[in-house]
């Protein structure tokens, strides 16, 4: 039995499409690898890793697709999934499927009902990114999440929001050191502890970024592979304490300043988790 595992950050494995390259639907389609890259993985291997439901964002639409897949048969060096395919809350329907890995990376090739290829590489477990073109040649990026067990038995307009807040801060920004040292009691604006203690904080993936220089908060080595695309999409270049706010794999909010908290992001929380005012 193989084992799953997260690559190591490296420079020369990374998800590298430009934010402009990704609007005109011209950027590498590259993933990062989620088996040993010296590994044959089987059957089994790549089952734990895809069978499941899937929420599809594709672009700034706001209505999202749901993928299921049911399961996974070998073909040679190639695997055939048994999947469906639709708008999230609408009739899915049977599709054509097919999977590779190779040198660890796992790629996802698919059509939907409507004759639109997606196609999309693994950037860790539970998160795949691509493209979607349709018939007519119209290219739009595509980001696949795989939905929580607990959250697949929902109806979708039931079904808990993946929220993950990315905290970008720099070893060189002095109020991201207050923040994050901040005392117990002094306010989430000025206490990472507080406000990670909070039911808004508890609601949400906190991810944190710690670049060495808050010039220069776009330096690579900094980002973990299943973040870079948040990276590349922001255009984040400088500038610390910064929030980014994702929802089901889209971003939602973009802020600088630790005062930007209270203000916009634990609001928006709030709001997206149901809770109260």
């Amino acid at each position: 039995m193989r084992r799953l595992v997260v690559a190591p950050l490296s420079a020369l494995c990374v998800v590298v499409w430009s934010l402009a390259a990704l609007g005109q639907g011209q950027g590498p389609l590259r993933g990062q690898p989620v088996f040993a890259a010296d590994s044959t993985p089987g059957e089994a291997d790549v089952e734990r890793l895809l069978v499941g439901t899937w929420t599809i964002q594709v672009g700034n639409q706001e209505r999202t697709r749901t993928l299921e897949i049911r399961d996974l048969k070998q073909e040679g060096k190639e695997f055939v999934a048994e999947s469906v395919y639709g708008y999230t809350g609408g009739n899915p329907k049977p599709i054509p499927m097919r999977v590779v890995v190779e040198r660890g990376v796992v790629s996802m090739d698919l059509t939907s009902p409507a004759g639109s290829r997606i196609e999309a590489r693994s950037l860790g477990p539970g998160h795949f990114a691509g493209y979607m073109q349709t018939e007519q040649g119209r290219r739009f990026r595509a980001i696949l999440t795989l939905t929580p067990e607990e959250d697949v038995k929902l109806p979708p307009g039931q079904r808990g929001k993946q929220i993950t807040l990315v905290y970008v801060s720099a070893n060189n920004c002095p109020t991201c050191q207050r923040w994050s040292g901040g005392a117990k009691g002094a306010g989430p604006a000025k206490s990472k502890r507080d406000f990670l203690e909070m039911a808004e904080g508890k609601a949400i993936t906190f991810r944190q970024i710690d670049a060495p220089n808050y010039m220069d908060t776009a330096y690579d080595p900094a980002w973990p592979a299943d973040l870079k695309w948040v990276k590349e999409q922001t255009n984040v270049r400088s500038g610390t304490p910064r929030f980014i706010l994702i929802v089901d794999g889209k971003i939602v909010t973009n802020a600088r300043r630790t005062g930007s908290l209270p203000e916009k992001i634990m609001p928006k929380i709030r709001q997206l988790a149901g809770l109260a005012s």
